[in-house]
């Protein structure tokens, strides 16, 4: 088998939250070496991110910050380092691993790194072609540079939380740290386009990333419509510019629904003859698109009453049958356990220390010529303090023993005082 596409690369990971470190996880997932480099208090997914998982068969001591699910999903693969950067001690022993990384990342508020003396400036004098992505709500530079914010934040600053919702509704927030995801990928990817640019010139460079500019590139359809016609859209729900029916309808069962998309006369046509309400081709209110548009809350409410009486696969089985687009809509387990998903491979099993056996989901995407597999869990907190320091710095036992007496380097997060 090749080697994978970023063996050899390194990263310095400073990320918290989702937006970094789904960026490094991509990375690392593809072959890069990352060290995660934690605060003293630890994480925040780690220490209020989502429930705890249960402990694994044989553990003895509880530490549920090691059994996050949230900070597992988005830290596997990574070596962990915990270390207080708020010493000159700590800041040293940065500026030395950065001699031998390729790539430092973080996502803090542009002044953080600023406060800490770990700017770009200072470290290109460690590191001639460093690369460099920083993360930030609103960008390094501009009015609102300082202003903090993640995933909610941005979807309403960005507009997609104005888009979103129903016609007859208020705003919604679309979804938890929609916007850290799309900014992670994101920046994973200009951190590749960074790394190629550096393997044909030599020369490493700084990324600016703001996730308001990200985030608004996914309303760019909304955002012309302003731009070229004056129009501001507004929130309507499940439905679609020019195709109905275009929905979500109740099926059989306790919350279980199904999509459905007509794109066409013909697909109305095969929808029509496969409910049996021939009816509906003599409606003049849906004689045509136009029209099926025009009065779809009345079509919405006629086909809802067909699809309420039948199970949701078998909805979408016959209408795909007969090329009209329909989808179940499956919650957490039923994707899990969906016989598509499992022959995909989306998801590996991966053993954890503490959390035992668990799903990871894999990269959405496959090589051919370099396959990825997702098969080393995330790391305990603090769990690669020795390794890293002894086979990246050489330092000795006795001096990690110091480091962890004064305070600078951490073996199990530091409760606030």
């Amino acid at each position: 088998m090749a080697a994978l596409p970023l063996a050899g690369v390194r990263v310095l990971d400073f990320g918290t939250l989702i937006a970094a470190p789904i960026a490094t996880q991509v990375l690392c997932d593809l072959g890069a070496e990352v060290i995660k480099v934690e605060p003293p208090h630890s994480d925040y997914l780690r220490t209020t991110g989502g429930p705890v998982g249960p402990m694994a068969e044989g553990v003895e001591v509880d530490r549920p910050y090691n059994r996050r699910p949230w900070f597992n999903e988005l830290n596997r693969g990574k070596l962990d380092i915990a270390l207080d950067l708020q010493t000159a001690e700590g800041i040293a022993i940065v500026k030395r691993l950065v001699r031998l990384c390729d790539v430092v990342i973080e996502n803090f508020s542009p002044r953080v790194m600023h406060n800490l003396g770990l700017t770009y400036e200072v470290l290109r004098e460690e590191r001639p072609d460093i690369i460099m992505a920083s993360v930030s709500a609103f960008g390094g530079d501009g009015p609102h540079r300082d202003r903090i914010g993640f995933g909610p934040t941005i979807d309403a600053a960005s507009g997609i939380t104005y888009l979103t919702g129903y016609e007859d509704g208020g705003p919604v927030k679309p979804g938890n740290y929609f916007s850290d995801f799309f900014s992670g990928m994101h920046a994973a990817f200009s951190i590749l386009v960074a790394l190629r640019y550096r393997a044909r010139t030599g020369e490493g460079q700084r990324i600016d990333l703001a996730m308001r500019e990200v985030a608004t590139t996914i309303v760019a359809d909304a955002t012309m419509d302003v731009v070229m016609n004056g129009r501001v859209p507004t929130r309507v729900g499940n439905r679609d510019p020019s195709m109905a029916p275009h929905g979500v309808y109740p099926c059989a069962g306790e919350d279980r629904w199904v999509t459905i998309a007509v794109a066409s006369d013909e697909q109305w046509a095969q929808l029509v003859a496969i409910t049996g309400h021939e009816e509906w081709a003599d409606d003049d209110r849906f004689a045509d698109a136009a029209s099926r548009w025009t009065h779809q809350s009345e079509l919405d409410a006629l086909l809802a009453e067909w699809t309420v009486t039948r199970d949701r696969y078998e909805v979408m089985q016959e209408l795909q049958a007969a090329g009209i687009a329909a989808g179940a809509v499956l919650d957490v387990k039923d994707v899990l356990n969906d016989p598509h998903v499992r022959e995909r491979g989306v998801y590996s099993s991966v053993e954890h220390p503490e959390l035992g056996t668990a799903p990871i989901r894999n990269l959405p995407w496959k090589l051919s010529a370099t396959p990825v597999t997702v098969d080393r869990p995330s790391p305990t907190f603090g769990q690669h303090n020795e390794d890293v320091l002894r086979r990246f710095l050489g330092m000795t036992d006795e001096e990690i023993d110091s480091l962890i007496e004064r305070r600078v380097l951490f073996t199990e997060p530091r409760v606030s005082e």
